[in-house]
């Protein structure tokens, strides 16, 4: 998180963000991406945990949009936050 603050770079949040920085445990992930999940929110302290949760869906850069997701349901993970 520092790293990325640090760089000033525009940043979406993706659906790991989003798993590591909620408190549900993840699911519809496979078995690395769950242990990534685990090890990530170890060692996130609340104030990155919340900096994860705060991450824009969506982020304008000049004349284009970035996600993760879709431009039309970006919140929509496909997954079961």
């Amino acid at each position: 998180m520092e790293v990325v603050r640090e760089l000033d770079c525009p940043v979406v949040k993706g659906n790991h963000d989003e798993a590591a920085s909620r408190l549900a445990p993840p699911c519809d992930f496979n078995e690395i991406a769950e242990r990534a999940i685990a090890w990530t929110r170890d060692r996130l302290a609340d104030q990155e945990r919340n900096g994860c949760c705060a991450l824009p869906l969506q982020s304008r850069v000049h004349d284009f949009t970035i996600v993760h997701a879709t431009l039309d349901t970006p919140e929509q993970w496909g997954l079961c936050f």
